[in-house]
């Protein structure tokens, strides 16, 4: 059985690594805590004492791991996953694989 964490994401909604960040998480069924750091003052604040980072996206797993931007690899070591997945946007807005580009499927489940 896969432990529950506690994770924390750090993003704000202009940020488009933030929401990679975020998709990914979905993606493999993580749930999280979004702190919008332009919604609410308070979480940049925090986000600084916590980790010293002023910077977008952090996740922060079990109070103890930290991540520092959009790291795929880093996530799924400090969440222990084994087989993570991510479908970009333009495939679930899509859903077509003969529409896409080349380059638009980043990961499938692959070690």
């Amino acid at each position: 059985m896969k432990k529950a964490h506690k994770v924390e994401v750090y993003s704000a909604v202009w940020c488009p690594w933030c929401t990679k960040t975020k998709d990914f998480l979905k993606a493999n069924k993580v749930a999280f805590i979004e702190k919008d750091v332009d919604a609410d003052p308070k979480y940049g604040q925090e986000l600084a004492d916590k980790t010293g980072q002023r910077g977008i996206p952090v996740t922060v797993i079990d109070g103890k791991s930290v991540i520092i931007g959009y790291d795929t690899a880093g996530l799924k070591k400090a969440l222990e996953l084994e087989k993570a997945f991510y479908f970009p946007s333009v495939l679930r807005k899509k859903w077509l694989f003969s529409n896409c580009f080349p380059g638009d499927l980043l990961t499938l489940g692959l070690p």
